[in-house]
């Protein structure tokens, strides 16, 4: 779920809060991610440019691989013996080309907010300011810890326990 507003003040700043959203009772999301898949990176960069589409690839995959190999990033990312990556990406408050205030509230405990100072990196923030053509803005991610209840290997399953959670039961 993404959280994105763009309305802004007259003088082009960020208004002081555009958006308010609380979650309340469980809250289940199952979309962990594998960060460096073709699934993430399959898209194309420049189109009908398919080397350079490859090479970006190659290049971000290697850079975020290196990245969350760091332990800051134990709390949030499970990595498996093949070299994945998995991130849960329930929720993820839009920032990069515009700047957003939106304040989420989650009542469910398992969700943690982490701010993606990836952007923050002189090397990535050159290269996505000669892309762009203009600076990022912090994105914040709200995921489920790694040892959370639903993993990167949980499938949602209809099913009576399923349907009365759903019910509050």
């Amino acid at each position: 779920m993404g959280i994105s507003t763009f309305a802004s003040e007259s003088n082009g700043s960020a208004l002081k809060t555009q958006s308010t959203f609380r979650q309340t009772g469980f809250f289940d999301v199952y979309n962990w991610q594998d960060i460096t898949s073709d699934t993430m990176l399959g898209r194309e960069f420049l189109p009908d440019n398919p080397e350079a589409n490859s090479l970006f690839r190659q290049l971000i995959s290697s850079f975020m691989s290196d990245e969350l190999s760091k332990s800051k990033y134990d709390a949030i990312c499970a990595h498996t013996e093949e070299n994945n990556y998995y991130i849960h990406l329930g929720v993820i408050t839009a920032g990069a080309v515009n700047e957003c205030t939106t304040v989420p509230t989650f009542e469910d405990e398992r969700i943690k907010t982490f701010p993606l100072t990836i952007l923050e990196s002189k090397v990535v923030s050159n290269m996505t300011n000669l892309f762009i053509g203009q600076p990022q803005y912090r994105i914040k991610l709200y995921l489920y810890e790694v040892d959370a209840d639903i993993t990167y290997e949980t499938k949602f399953v209809a099913d009576k326990a399923a349907f009365a959670k759903l019910r509050g039961e």
